[in-house]
């Protein structure tokens, strides 16, 4: 069973998630900053008409990116509503959309004209068809709020689903009303925690763990159905019991070693990240293309876990060492598609180039682990 570890770190709200081998991934929150779906009234800044792209002030001189629709018209000093969708990322502003949506555990509720999405986790088959047809039905009429079902939704009955889009569009709708009479930079709307977010989303049994009494009964009121446990040992702390100083530790290196000896050179620069392969102590008897192979097969693995213990988004170039065999390709690629797949972060495969290097994208949301401690 995977564990949730949510403590405070150097004043700031940390969030952990381990299995039994490892941390796989970290995150930090900081109060007073803006972060993802939360709503205010942005009062827009500035125009750049050769982009076509809106700067909408948000909060007293925190601004956001927002890309305008070709036939969109927005005016300096206008007031509306914007919702964060993107954190600022290195030195690129927040991103935001004028486009409100509520995010459930099951469905994603947006203003505009009906359209459906289903989540690409939930496979072609019966239940995707009956989702569909589901949403079809009962939504299809009004061309008020658009709809993406999540991937939750697979083994959820369909009458909770339907009630969830249904609080979710009464709820925009008040924050629509709420808004005509509101005041320049107020918060309309709360986006949930990081720690909210994983547990509200995460498939499968989990524990949450923390010793923060307020977060714990947080836990208890919004997750029910979630185990929790209140941890109590000042001799002891969460950090120091699951590692984590050593994880962070091991997640800003450069370099990173694999099992078998081999490693990987990890770099993040503003445009992408690269990921080296080597072959470094690995002293594996036999022919050097099995050798070169059973470390790419481990290479993989590793860089797929390292993305997202990192949190680095954005396309990333994988140089795996060169091999000769096809099929050594043609399994590699399979066992990374795998990997990424496994990511809760929509990461995906793109190609392979004619030198050899592997293409990969990841979604862009949070801020990379290394931003966040800097």
């Amino acid at each position: 069973m995977n564990k949730i570890i949510i403590t405070q770190y150097n004043g700031r709200i940390m969030t952990a998630e381990t299995d039994e081998k490892r941390i796989l991934d970290i995150s930090f929150e900081e109060s007073g900053r803006v972060r993802i779906d939360d709503i205010y009234t942005g009062r827009v800044e500035s125009i750049a008409e050769n982009i076509k792209a809106a700067f909408i002030e948000v909060a007293d001189g925190v601004k956001c990116f927002y890309q305008m629709k070709p036939d969109e018209k927005l005016k300096i000093g206008q007031e509306l509503p914007v919702q964060i969708k993107r954190e600022a990322v290195k030195t690129k502003d927040a991103e935001c959309d004028i486009r409100l949506s509520i995010p459930g555990k099951y469905v994603v509720v947006t203003e505009g004209i009906y359209s459906l999405g289903i989540s690409s986790k939930i496979p072609d088959g019966p239940r995707r068809f009956e989702l569909q047809q589901l949403f079809d039905v009962e939504f299809s009429y009004d061309d008020e709020f658009s709809f993406i079902i999540r991937t939750n939704a697979l083994e959820a009955e369909n009458e909770v689903i339907l009630e969830e889009a249904r609080a979710h569009m009464e709820m925009l709708r008040a924050l629509r009303e709420s808004a005509s009479h509101s005041v320049p930079f107020k918060k309309l709307y709360s986006g949930s925690s990081v720690y909210s977010d994983k547990l509200r989303d995460h498939r499968g049994e989990i524990c949450a763990v923390t010793d923060v009494r307020e977060i714990y009964e947080d836990i208890l009121s919004s997750f029910p159905e979630i185990k929790a446990e209140f941890y109590q040992d000042e001799m002891l702390s969460l950090v120091k019991l699951y590692r984590i100083e050593s994880a962070i530790e091991d997640a800003l290196a450069r370099k990173v070693w694999l099992k078998s000896g081999g490693y990987l050179v990890i770099d993040e620069t503003e445009a992408l990240t690269v990921i080296d392969v080597n072959t470094g102590k690995n002293d594996t008897k036999g022919k050097m293309e099995e050798v070169f192979f059973k470390t790419n097969l481990e290479a993989a693995r590793e860089a797929a876990a390292q993305l997202r213990l990192r949190n680095i988004s954005g396309m990333i170039i994988i140089d795996f060492i060169d091999m000769k065999s096809k099929g050594h390709l043609d399994e590699l690629v399979s066992v990374l598609k795998k990997e990424l797949f496994n990511d809760p972060v929509k990461a995906s495969f793109v190609d392979v180039t004619k030198l050899n290097l592997v293409e990969v994208t990841r979604k862009k949301m949070l801020r990379s682990l290394k931003e966040q401690l800097a």
